[in-house]
């Protein structure tokens, strides 16, 4: 990626250049879609059509995240629909969001196995772009390539095996652990090998996909965009300056992979300090038993919120001060960028957050916030102590700053434009 000027480290990206004017025909393939809130894979559809491609969609049926199928859906063999002038196609499949690792396994390999059932939709195809929350969804694109060279590409979200072995899902380095990593490591490697192009989320990932196996010239890095970021209309956001007391926000998945307990115990070391207000806005697995922490630590200045409707969420906003981006202490968490870091950035919130790599230096080089050693829950207090000695002109810079580098390296058009240009040049290249 070229480097543009006014953004420090290994994130920044020229603006995309269009493809050609004669559209490429692009099935996507993504195991969520919405009604669902899979705004990613929908920005890209809805982006690609824009751009003058022919774009088709292979998803399953509405049931995120609550594992139950939507109102007014009804799973069948075939099912068709369309949105914004896309072809969605929705295939059954094992709908589980449990902690059961089997149902959600089942979940992933059925939706990939499933999706073969779109074959002859994928042969009209000159691209597969397959958005890879779960490997499991490059199951018949691999297939496809096999059979008649339909290439594909790969855009990876979250990387396998370890966010399945890292998760609550299945724990760490036990047999069950093992055996998941012996199993998907060659079948990963392949897909990689195979994939017209590999498409990571920060340039850390890319780095570990390289390694394990994607060829260095089919990489590329190309930063998330905010799934909430304000509509043009609202008006920018009111920049907070210091009051009596410290708003602190987080808001995304409330799942064991985000480390909440952490922040929890940061509170607690806090307690005394009646200044600090941290809002908890979202839902996930693991709610209950922060709850049941919370409550155990007698901490009172967190609030749970639950999820809320987005038309709802710019109050939230508004009134932070700060935008917690937290995730466990694991090796992954140093190649993985939470969609809630973009979401801050277009804000103009600044960040506290205890992830190592690539969020760490995001942040530190280019004055997005304040960092903290991952894992460390007095490290963790340390910072929102930090945080609250600020002055305002302080925190209006670090705003600042926040809509500079987002507006110079995340924005959903550079995003969807770049992802373009990899999808037409696979076409050609295959």
């Amino acid at each position: 990626m070229k480097i543009r000027r006014g953004v420090r480290g290994r994130f920044s990206q020229s603006r995309p250049v269009p493809p050609s004017n004669e559209g490429i025909r692009i099935l996507i393939v993504t195991q969520y879609y919405p009604p669902e809130n899979a705004l990613v894979p929908y920005d890209i559809a809805v982006g690609l059509s824009a751009l003058g491609h022919s774009v088709s969609v292979i998803t399953g049926f509405p049931n995120y995240p609550h594992g139950r199928i939507f109102e007014g859906y009804r799973r069948r063999f075939r099912h068709e629909e369309w949105a914004d002038g896309i072809r969605v196609r929705r295939v059954p499949h094992v709908v589980s969001h449990s902690r059961n690792p089997i149902g959600r396994i089942a979940s992933y390999v059925s939706f990939g196995l499933s999706t073969l059932a779109g074959s002859s939709q994928a042969y009209r195809a000159d691209v597969v772009y397959v958005y890879a929350t779960q490997m499991t969804a490059a199951i018949a694109p691999m297939y496809w390539w096999s059979r008649r060279g339909i290439p594909y590409v790969l855009h990876i979200q979250d990387l396998w095996p370890e966010s399945i072995t890292g998760s609550s899902m299945i724990p760490g380095g036990s047999f069950v652990s093992r055996a998941v990593e012996a199993v998907l490591g060659p079948w990963l490697t392949r897909a990689y090998r195979r994939a017209a192009a590999v498409v990571a989320i920060s340039p850390t990932m890319k780095d570990i996909l390289v390694a394990r196996g994607t060829a260095q010239r089919s990489a590329h890095t190309v930063l998330n965009w905010a799934l909430d970021a304000p509509e043009s209309e609202e008006g920018p956001r009111r920049i907070a300056g210091t009051t009596e007391t410290l708003n602190i926000l987080y808001a995304g998945t409330v799942g064991g992979m985000q480390g909440l307990d952490t922040v929890i115990e940061a509170a607690a070391l806090l307690e005394e300090r009646s200044n600090i207000r941290i809002d908890v806005v979202g839902d996930g697995p693991a709610l209950s038993s922060l709850r049941l922490l919370v409550e155990k630590l007698g901490v009172e200045t967190i609030r749970f919120h639950g999820r809320i409707p987005k038309s709802q969420v710019r109050p939230f906003y508004e009134r932070a001060d700060f935008q917690l981006v937290t995730l466990r202490d694991v090796d992954i968490a140093r190649g993985t960028i939470p969609s809630k870091f973009q979401s801050s950035m277009a804000w103009g919130i600044p960040i506290l957050t205890n992830i190592a790599g690539d969020v760490a230096t995001l942040v530190g080089a280019n004055g997005l916030g304040l960092v903290a050693e991952p894992g460390s829950a007095r490290d963790l207090a340390m910072i929102f102590e930090q945080a609250g000695k600020l002055s305002a002109t302080q925190r209006r810079r670090m705003s600042a700053n926040c809509t500079r580098v987002y507006e110079q390296t995340m924005q959903k058009t550079y995003g969807v434009g770049e992802i373009a240009r990899i999808l037409v040049d696979a076409s050609v290249r295959n």
